[in-house]
């Protein structure tokens, strides 16, 4: 399963969820593409797809509230034989969730490369994390 949890002191209202493979993005609704990255990364070894978050436009994640991306299943063999390989076809996959705040600040969640950012939209942090090492997907 691919989480996505609430850390904050107040709700997350979702503007927008971009979901890219190997880079480029994955276009469709948000199921539809979250779906098909998985099964582009995994492509026959996977097994089910069984669940995918309604965090669509609009919608607002609770404080501390946690909210699962997509759930799957892949055949046994694939973690069996190559833990690594796993972990690198995760990597191909990555997600950029843009939310806002009650205060109507905007912030940008990232997932590239395995690890996760929280970025305030126009900040220090943000313009610095733009032009320097962290490359997440563009549109």
């Amino acid at each position: 399963m691919i989480n996505l949890a609430n850390k904050g002191f107040g709700p997350a209202i979702i503007d927008e969820t971009l979901v890219f493979y190997n880079g480029r993005r994955v276009e469709g609704f948000q199921f539809t593409e979250i779906e098909d990255a998985i099964r582009c990364a995994f492509s026959d070894e996977i097994d089910h797809v069984h669940e995918a978050a309604e965090a669509g436009v609009g919608h607002a994640i609770g404080v501390n509230e946690e909210v699962t991306l997509v759930g799957f299943t892949i055949k046994n063999e694939v973690t069996d034989a190559n833990v690594e390989d796993f972990g690198a076809r995760l990597q191909t996959l990555s997600f950029r969730l843009k939310y806002r705040d009650i205060y109507q600040r905007s912030w940008q969640f990232y997932v590239h490369n395995s690890i996760g950012r929280t970025l305030r939209v126009n900040s220090p942090s943000f313009i610095l994390a733009l032009i320097t090492k962290w490359k997440f997907p563009r549109r």
